[in-house]
């Protein structure tokens, strides 16, 4: 037998020539996207120049034929053009790319972007509504490989855009509304415009108030903007509390009104016309010689405001002397004011003092606010206001059954829901100062409370609407959760009250079905019962701020045991509140006081009260009047077997705390 053997002879591909491979083609956009018409169906369109409303903004890279290409960006870069104030400047690093043409781009670089391979960036859609009617230049510094030829880069590719946003204007934003029906005396029209270089439907909110402060008319409208308006008002009142005016109309005197639009975009796409970071507190006026009278005044705000000035009224509607220019000076809206904090000027003016009607001083300021606001104007406050709002109060009221609950040894029922009513009386009217007077036709001088500050007990959520903060309803804990986290992004300082039934480390809240449901600390919670745990509380708009209560002032835990271990008040201010406020001891009742007198001790003393004009106290204060007014129904004035005040209430946090 013969043997053959076939060799066969292997060959191996040899890697291409880098230089034989041809560059491939590589084309770029930037484009900022807008919809110019929002009342149409037509699509959002692109651009790289020009004036926009609300844009987003994308750059796309793509390469064709030759060598593949790997596009990446190193930074995006949109800043503000504008010298008048610190820009705005948005700065992204290695943002993330998704294969594929940007979807509805109305301006592909090339003829025929099917046939190309595209990366595309898309950066930020909200930024739009944050931006200022002003210039934008936005820079992407970006760069690509190419397949066996290496790095080509970097590069650097700008626009520069023009944005018109939404905002309200009025020429007659210093005007003062005269109206006096009985002498035909009606001033009452004042024109504004919504400015926005994208058409859409708004809604617009008139509001009309009086010089001190109260508003007296509200109307809704829907409007298109851009657009100039006119507005009557008919001396019509609409959201005046009870009794109202017998002829539905409002008195005579002088009035000024504000104006608030909303776009698509509650909560972003808006804008007012009145300040809401600058207010004029508390100001008088006092005789100072022949026809001559200072007048001072306070301002609340974080900055000193951009312009003040006093005008004088007579009482037949006309102005007899201003606008008088005065002192700017303002002091944090927390602040009580110090000698040295008001604003005087001196204005020489003929009052006739036998006149049966008042001769008015009325006190205009502007803030300085302007790198803020879409429009980068400063902002005229609302004149005469002296009350002050310092925040909301989250004030809790329930029933609770006997037997409620594992609290099966309770022989008597609970309801908190009245006096839910009397704390939001007492915080509605927080006295945060009074001072001597003298009045001439007094012997002897007398005191005024000056300062009043309130705590609103609703507000308006852009996610949840009109939220009630006297929260005396059955829903349980979970509603206690997100009025909580209401607050957590709600501009101010706010205060929380609870009355109900407690134990170490939770608070217990009834429902419909009579079951209990439980905040705090779920793991101390007895069994068979829903738990609202307080490490769930969050602040939705920055879940990971780990403070989100951080702008709450005090919370007051009116249960039984609320500050054993674990101490539920502890778990607030770990959360951020400043203070908390719980109970040591069973809270026991005897005929014939009163089961909410140790709470209501508390609040009296932490608000003070406006008709004896006592101001307002410390947290740890408030709590001593509590735990000693407990004492006082149990003790049966045995002296000499009266446990310290710290035996029945604890404060953990600040102390010191007052509500203004």
């Amino acid at each position: 037998m013969i043997s053959v053997t076939f060799f066969a002879s292997l060959s191996f591909p040899q890697p291409p020539d880098p230089s034989q491979i041809p560059e491939p083609q590589i084309a770029y956009a930037l484009h900022a996207t807008w919809d110019l018409d929002l009342t149409d169906n037509n699509p959002s369109i692109c651009t790289n120049s020009g004036t926009v409303a609300v844009p987003w903004f994308h750059f796309y890279a793509g390469w064709k034929d030759g060598a593949p290409a790997f596009f990446s960006v190193d930074w995006v870069l949109i800043e503000e053009l504008t010298n008048e104030h610190e820009p705005q400047v948005w700065y992204f690093e290695n943002p993330q790319g998704e294969s594929g043409f940007p979807y509805g781009c109305t301006m592909p670089p090339v003829s025929d972007p099917e046939d190309w391979n595209w990366t595309t960036w898309s950066f930020e859609p909200m930024i739009g509504f944050a931006m200022h009617n002003t210039a934008y230049r936005v820079t992407v510094q970006w760069r690509y490989g190419v397949y066996m030829k290496g790095e080509r880069g970097p590069f650097q590719t700008s626009i520069t855009i023009n944005v018109q946003n939404l905002v309200v204007s009025s020429p007659d934003e210093t005007k003062v509304l005269k109206w006096d029906p009985v002498r035909g005396i009606a001033d009452t029209t004042f024109s504004y415009s919504l400015e926005c270089a994208q058409r859409k439907w708004c809604q617009v909110k008139v509001s009309i108030y009086s010089t001190d402060g109260m508003k007296v008319y509200e109307e809704w409208l829907e409007q298109m903007a851009p657009g100039s308006y006119n507005f009557t008002w008919d001396g019509s009142v609409n959201v005046v509390p009870p009794p109202p005016p017998p002829d539905g109309k409002a008195p005579a005197g002088l009035y000024v009104f504000d104006i608030e639009v909303i776009g698509v975009a509650p909560g972003y796409d808006e804008d007012w016309l009145r300040s809401r970071v600058l207010e004029i507190g508390d100001h008088d006026v006092v005789t100072i010689g022949l026809n001559l009278y200072r007048v001072g005044y306070i301002l609340y705000s974080y900055r000193d405001a951009s312009d003040a000035w006093v005008e004088v009224w007579d009482p037949e509607l006309m102005r007899i002397a201003g606008p008088i220019h005065s002192d700017i000076h303002a002091i944090p809206p927390d602040k009580i004011p110090q000698e040295g904090d008001g604003n005087f000027v001196d204005i020489k003016v003929q009052l006739n003092l036998g006149s049966d009607d008042s001769y008015r001083f009325v006190f205009w300021a502007q803030d300085n606010f302007h790198d803020w606001y879409k429009n980068q104007h400063n902002k005229y406050a609302f004149t005469n206001q002296q009350r002050k709002v310092i925040g909301c109060a989250l004030i809790t009221g329930h029933f609770y059954q006997k037997g409620f609950g594992p609290w099966i040894g309770l022989l008597r029922d609970l309801n908190s829901t009245a006096f839910a009513g009397d704390v939001e009386k007492m915080v509605r009217n927080v006295v945060a100062q009074v001072r001597e007077v003298g009045k001439k036709w007094f012997i002897l001088p007398e005191w005024q409370v000056t300062l009043i500050v309130e705590y609103s007990t609703n507000l308006n959520c852009s996610k949840h609407g009109h939220s009630f903060l006297k929260y005396t309803s059955n829903e349980g804990a979970t509603e206690f959760k997100r009025l909580l986290e209401e607050l957590t992004h709600t501009s101010g300082s706010h205060v929380v009250h609870f009355w109900g039934h407690a134990c170490p480390g939770i608070i217990g809240f009834p429902d419909d079905n009579g079951q209990t449901y439980y905040f705090g600390f779920c793991a101390a919670k007895p069994a068979n019962f829903g738990c609202v745990d307080i490490s769930t509380v969050i602040n939705p708009l920055n879940p990971w701020d780990p403070k989100p209560l951080r702008n709450i002032r005090v919370v007051y835990l009116g249960g039984c045991n609320s500050f054993l271990n674990p101490c539920l008040p502890q778990g607030f201010v770990d959360k951020g509140a400043q203070s908390a406020v719980g109970w040591k001891v069973t809270l026991y009742s005897f005929f014939p006081f009163r089961d909410n007198a140790p709470h209501r001790a508390f609040w009296y003393t932490l608000c003070g009260d406006k008709t004896k004009k006592i101001v307002g106290k410390t947290v740890q204060e408030a709590a001593d009047a509590a735990a000693s007014t407990y004492r006082g129904l149990i003790d049966f004035n045995w002296p000499s077997f009266r446990p310290s005040l710290s035996t029945y209430i604890g404060v953990v946090g600040n102390g010191g705390v007052k509500l203004y």
